[in-house]
């Protein structure tokens, strides 16, 4: 898995593992931040994230 984070926060990341690849991308702000994932067999959805 890698990614990264831009300077205005947008995220972008990818994967691969056991024959199925994903990306992702989403936006962190703040202490937040919420997104989208997808895998290449068809499942997805969403992931949130909050600092403490």
């Amino acid at each position: 898995m890698s990614g990264t984070v831009s300077p205005t926060g947008s995220v972008s990341t990818r994967g691969q593992g056991q024959g199925v690849s994903f990306t992702g991308a989403g936006r962190l702000s703040g202490r937040s931040g919420s997104g989208t994932w997808r895998r290449s067999d068809g499942c997805g959805g969403t992931w949130t994230s909050a600092k403490q």
